[in-house]
């Protein structure tokens, strides 16, 4: 028989009323690749909970040889609806690019998985991925095994693959 053990660090920045996710950090091995995903906006994950989506992302990870991920949006706002994204406050959201610009920067492989709709919140996926042009050659989205591109990683699965990133907002 034999025991392992493993120690996942894991650390989250809020506003100080909860209601925004700045970032989301898990790590399980400093001495891997560092991968950043950026979504539409946080669920439930916090730094001790976690939501299909989190753990769909980071077993995905780790089945690919990475050792962290920070987790990202494109709202900081805390909802599991999009709809209620329009009660959001931009006194609180204009910190959320700091946040995402440094996650860019400290990470070897970019993952956009805010999903394939392309009629809603074109303004600010257009400013999101001007951020993302100086990391062009790390930019990546998920496709799916019927070869639908941009998926959210919802419903990731091993049969995803990381493509080369399209980038349709910005010109």
């Amino acid at each position: 028989m034999k025991i392992t053990n493993s120690v996942v660090y894991s650390e989250a920045i809020f506003s100080d009323d909860k209601k925004y996710r700045y970032k989301l950090t898990r790590t399980w091995d400093k001495d891997k690749k560092k991968a950043t995903i950026i979504m539409l906006n946080p669920s439930k994950a916090s730094e001790l909970k976690s939501d299909k989506t989190v753990i769909n992302v980071t077993n995905f990870l780790i089945d690919n040889n990475y050792g962290s991920i920070n987790i990202v949006n494109l709202f900081a706002y805390m909802s599991t609806e999009s709809k209620e994204l329009s009660q959001r406050s931009n006194e609180f959201e204009k910190y959320n690019d700091k946040y995402i610009i440094e996650s860019l920067e400290k990470s070897d492989i970019v993952i956009v998985g805010w999903g394939s709709d392309k009629k809603k919140y074109i303004s600010r996926k257009r400013k999101v991925e001007e951020l993302l042009k100086p990391h062009i050659n790390k930019i990546k989205c998920f496709k799916d095994d019927k070869g639908k591109k941009s998926r959210h990683p919802r419903d990731l699965t091993e049969k995803w693959t990381l493509e080369n990133y399209e980038f349709i907002f910005s010109s």
